[in-house]
Order: C-alpha cells, then structure tokens, then sequence
C-alpha cells in the first residue's frame, strides 16, 4: 500500500538542532508532493509558529496545530476542526496554578497569553517567534476557551504536576508533554491521532496509507494512528517501541530519510 498522506512533528523532528530546515528536506518534501502526497506538520505549536515551517517548505495544506486541538489551512486559514478547553476548565487551571505557584501561559485565538514576562517566556517565544501578551492580574480572571495551556517547570518537578493535574482533572483535559520542562494541557478528545485521522477521512486517505513522524510523548497518538508510524533517531523510548520504523536523527534529515525510504523509493 502507498504513502499518500504525511505527516511530521516540528521540533526535534522536523526541524534541527537550530530550528532550521534543511535544503534536502524541503526538496523531497517537493518531490513527494509532485508524486500526489499530501504533507503536512503535526505541532503542539501554534498555528502562526507552525505556518512559518509550512511556507518553508513550500506546503499549502492544512496545518495540525496545538497537538491536534486546530486544523487550520495554511495560506487562507480556513478552519477545519477545532477542539477548544471549556472556559470552566480552562478557570480551573488557572486558579490551580495560582494556588500552587506554577507558571502556567494560554494560547486564546493563536495569541500567546502570559501573567507576566520571564525567562521561560522570553525562551519560548525566541524559539517559535511569536509575540507574547503580558495580562497581568487580568491574565487569571479571562480563561476565554483556549486551544491549548501550557505549564512550565524544571524536568524535575513536572512529574509531580501531572501527576496531580490529572488527579484534580481526570477526564476534563488530555495530557501530554513535548519537552520535559512542559506540560500540555488541551480538550479532552484533542489529539494528534484524532486530528490525523480527521484530515486522512477529509482526504479520502485510507488509514493504512498515513505516515506520521515523531519523537516526543505528544506525538504518541498519530504514531500509533498511522499505518507506517516512524520515529526519529532522538525519539524518546516510548515512540520508538510505539513505531514500526525508524529513520535517522532531526540533525540528519530523518524526515527526508523517511520519505526516501518509504514514500518515493517504496518497493524498489
């Protein structure tokens, strides 16, 4: 069975060390597209991080964003599919994260929120070039419906914060973790299994002809998802026994490997 649909996490996936593409990714993302592949990225970023990757490579597809919670099309920015927090729930959080001093920042209509301005802030909009809006107190008392709410802390302490997040929210949030000094928080039924297979059905691309590529805990559910599930070199130990293949490291063009390997040279 063909590869007809593609789909690839950004950081430490697609994108190297430097948070750049490589001119060979970009030129077999082109052929694969040429040969009728639709390909795409699978983020838990925001959408107008992830549209800078996309128009790089050189894609007008529709972009998987906030691990899965918008699928938004990349040049019009028609939206397709969309799994927003309940405002009560997204309430919850913040006050809970108040209470127990973490630091926590909301993603409202592809607009960065923030309490206030720190280091983790500034390191995170430096790496996915956005802009943050610093709310202040107003921050805590506007939950809104957002996308998707992201805790920060040291890889030490967020084992214990999810632990608890899960045990104060059960069922109301999908958890997940794309780095070890985050905590993702989105919809429940948000994904980027859900999503993938959202955009396969919009397709008309039977599952078994989904590749998806990743390396981190957030990418587990389209890795599983996919027919041809692949993991990164770097990946973490959980997506690499989740996948059925494995291609070489972000720093070596792992993406372009896997569409060599197993999308333009399949079968020869």
């Amino acid at each position: 069975m063909s590869i007809r649909l593609v789909a690839t996490d950004l950081d430490d996936t697609l994108l190297r060390r430097d948070l750049t593409i490589s001119d060979r990714t970009v030129q077999t993302v082109q052929a694969a597209v040429k040969n009728g592949v639709v390909v795409t990225v699978a983020t838990g970023r925001m959408f107008c991080s992830a549209l800078l990757h996309a128009r790089r490579l050189g894609v007008n597809v529709p972009l998987i964003t906030y691990n899965g919670a918008l699928i938004r099309t990349a040049e019009s920015g028609e939206t397709l599919y969309e799994r927003t927090l309940e405002e009560a729930t997204a309430a919850k959080v913040l006050a809970v994260s108040r209470e127990k001093g973490w630091f926590v920042q909301s993603y409202l209509d592809d607009v960065l929120h923030v309490p206030v301005m720190n280091d983790w802030v500034a390191r995170y909009a430096a790496r996915t070039v956005v802009e943050p809006v610093v709310d202040g107190e107003a921050f805590y008392s506007n939950p809104g419906r957002p996308h998707k709410m992201l805790l920060i802390a040291t890889p030490e302490e967020i084992p214990a914060m999810q632990a608890e997040v899960r045990r104060l929210f059960g069922d109301e949030l999908h958890v997940t973790s794309s780095k070890p000094q985050f905590l993702e928080l989105v919809h429940p039924r948000a994904s980027k299994g859900a999503a993938l297979a959202y955009l396969a059905d919009y397709y008309g691309i039977k599952q078994e002809e989904v590749m998806a590529i990743g390396d981190s805990n957030n990418d587990m559910e389209m890795i599983r998802y996919a027919g041809w599930g692949v993991a990164v070199a770097n990946a973490v130990e959980e997506v690499r026994l989740a996948a059925q293949a494995m291609t070489t490291s972000h720093e070596e063009d792992g993406v372009a490997v896997a569409i060599e390997r197993f999308v333009l040279n399949a079968g020869r």
